[in-house]
């Protein structure tokens, strides 16, 4: 029987390369506050590159808190009146680990998968919510537990 989407009871992340699996270096987690799962949102911000009379791109500026685009505008319409600045485009930063069907929020209580290779000492890594852990990572259902990685309850 396949195994609940939104459930990690079972676990085992690794990463499939035809018939080779590797283990994944993160942890099954218990929130112990509100997180947001790093597929959720479609963009990060806005980017705004800026093009000389030239014709070159010089420039790029990144916004990525709560008003973001309308920062990017002001910015755009500042630069505009520099000389030998021609031109602007103002341009999401998308997210590539977008998923729609993300559960989006990590509440409080919920189980979530915490990946830390891409982190400096397995400090704190990306949080995935329960769907999208299986997505990304456990691709292959017939996967079973290897004793890797210990799924502690470490309430981070």
């Amino acid at each position: 029987m396949a195994p609940d989407v939104d459930d990690l009871t079972d676990f085992a992340p690794h990463w499939h390369f035809g018939r080779e699996s590797y283990p994944v270096a993160g942890k099954v987690r218990t929130a112990a506050k509100q997180h947001r799962c790093v597929c959720a949102d479609h963009s990060f911000g806005w980017q705004v590159e800026h093009t000389r009379v030239n014709g070159n791109a010089t420039g790029y500026f990144y916004f990525r808190d709560g008003n973001a685009r309308e920062r990017a505008e002001e910015c755009a319409d500042r630069v505009q009146t520099y000389p030998g600045y021609t031109g602007h485009e103002i341009n999401p930063i998308v997210n590539p680990r977008y998923r729609p069907e993300c559960l989006c929020d990590i509440n409080p209580g919920d189980r979530y998968f915490e990946f830390l290779e891409d982190t400096p000492e397995y400090q704190s890594g990306e949080r995935f919510c329960a769907r999208c852990a299986r997505a990304t990572f456990a691709n292959n259902p017939t996967t079973k537990r290897r004793g890797n990685p210990p799924d502690g309850d470490d309430h981070r």
